[in-house]
């Protein structure tokens, strides 16, 4: 069980600092919980200025999911704090991509998650006996089943489906976006490069694909054009 184990490392390490937290956290809530494979993530082993604590990345490997972890619960549950730390790192350091659907504010019995521009769409605290979800605003018993129900939107099944992609087309999911300056503009190419590489990958394998079923369809026609002359 993800969520016991790391409650129970934690329990074992009192005075963990933060950079300490992370490996639990990949661990025992990323993978066990989210159920995310080792190389559907990246956490960082040391903090990096310029980069998210965490990163989740969908089928294809796109980074939709960036996440900042902190020790304190309080700086992720008390507005102002967290409002605060969404200036400082989330929006100061651009951590938001193009590809962003969604933001983890985290902490060590905490899990927000946000959209792009800071509201809060899911997220749970289980530092007592149960996991309380701060959006249902409901306790359910303290297992790994009630903390991936409270955080269903960034779980691994969740990066697989394609209904984010119907529900931004809809107007009902904002994603990231770049504000167009001089700071950005390599941000901007690069992410225009990537549109640019995914689409010309598609077309490849359309085209062979259409390919493979105009072979097919000719094979077919040759046999029947065979039958009517017999």
């Amino acid at each position: 069980m993800g969520l016991a184990a790391y409650l129970r490392e934690l329990s074992k390490k009192p005075d963990i600092s933060e950079v300490g937290l992370y490996t639990p956290y990949a661990r025992h809530l990323v993978e066990d919980v989210l159920g995310y494979p080792s190389d559907g993530y990246h956490i960082v082993k040391s903090p990096e200025r310029t980069k998210p604590d965490l990163r989740l990345f969908d089928e294809d490997g796109a980074e939709w999911v960036v996440g900042e972890i902190k020790l304190n619960d309080d700086q992720i549950r008390i507005t102002k704090r967290r409002r605060s730390l969404w200036a400082r790192q989330i929006k100061k350091k651009r951590y938001i991509r193009p590809e962003t659907v969604y933001v983890i504010l985290g902490a060590k019995h905490t899990i927000y998650v946000c959209d792009v521009q800071g509201k809060i769409l899911a997220g749970a605290h289980f530092d007592g006996d149960h996991v309380y979800d701060v959006v249902a605003r409901a306790r359910r018993p303290l297992t790994d089943r009630s903390l991936r129900l409270a955080l269903h939107l960034v779980t691994r099944n969740e990066s697989m489906s394609r209904s984010r992609f119907e529900r931004f087309r809809l107007g009902h999911l904002r994603s990231g976006y770049i504000p167009l300056d001089d700071a950005s503009l390599p941000a901007f190419e690069e992410t225009f490069q990537y549109a640019t590489e995914l689409l010309l990958g598609y077309a490849r394998r359309a085209w062979e694909r259409l390919k493979l079923e105009s072979a097919e369809f000719r094979k077919e026609l040759a046999d029947l054009e065979q039958l009517i002359e017999d």
